[in-house]
């Protein structure tokens, strides 16, 4: 047995989430909804689908820093997070 960790995104997603600075290069901050919660949980995955990064932040007056991104590779990713019950994905681009 092998855990496959390839996903696909289906239409429940929300959109819209703000991203900057999108191109980035070795951090991101992500400006969410104003939740109730104190942490999310943050995933990144590949244009081919592969989850690169997973990991919880604090939510800081509804930003998310995540530092963490100079190991990746240039190329289009996506951003995935839950909130309040509610999923978003955006796209970024690393330099």
């Amino acid at each position: 047995y092998q855990e496959n960790t390839t996903t696909s995104f289906s239409q429940d997603y929300k959109k819209g989430t703000v991203l900057y600075p999108n191109p980035v290069n070795d951090h991101i901050a992500i400006n969410i909804e104003s939740t109730a919660e104190n942490n999310i949980q943050v995933q990144i995955f590949g244009m081919d689908g592969k989850l690169v990064l997973s990991n919880t932040y604090n939510v800081n007056e509804d930003l998310v820093y995540i530092n963490e991104l100079q190991t990746l590779d240039k190329g289009i990713y996506i951003l995935a997070y839950t909130s309040d019950n509610k999923s978003y994905r955006s796209r970024f681009i690393k330099n």
